[in-house]
């Protein structure tokens, strides 16, 4: 099975994330590029007012075309208890190439629910998998378990 991980990472936590589980998978890897910036403080008000609304942020054209790929592995970040808003235009543009889809977040402490519900909802498929973690799991490099049992899962 040909898989592709995509993610978008303010902060590289969700790039750790999607590094160890591309290599894990030997699958492909991809970065959801935002055209603007979210860094410092500002960055950070842009990224909470985007998710809080909803508003899909422009991101740059994607590398990889997604119909290529048996299973799309998704990861994005939550901000103010919702998808990231580069996730969530590269949903836009990608969700009629998807064939499979998983879902990863790390979180600070929201319920993960409703992110995996909406991004089912925004691509127009259920996932075969998911997996929540906690920001705390990756800087203390204390995820590695969870991680296994979700590579496993999508085989």
């Amino acid at each position: 099975m040909k898989t592709l991980v995509v993610f978008y990472s303010r902060t590289n936590t969700n790039k750790k994330v999607a590094e160890d589980l591309a290599r894990k998978l030997n699958a492909d890897l991809e970065e959801i590029k935002s055209i603007k910036t979210y860094r410092g403080i500002f960055g950070y008000l842009a990224a909470g007012r985007e998710g809080l609304k909803k508003i899909p942020a422009k991101i740059e054209p994607s590398a990889k075309e997604t119909a290529q790929y048996d299973l799309l592995v998704l990861g994005t970040p939550i901000w103010v208890g919702k998808i990231a808003s580069p996730v969530r235009a590269y949903l836009e543009q990608q969700k009629d190439e998807i064939k499979k889809v998983a879902f990863f977040c790390v979180r600070g402490g929201s319920d993960t629910r409703p992110i995996f519900n909406e991004l089912a909802e925004l691509c127009g498929r259920q996932p075969v998998a998911t997996l929540a973690l906690r920001t705390k799991e990756i800087k203390e490099n204390d995820f590695e378990e969870k991680l296994n049992k979700f590579s496993a899962t999508l085989g």
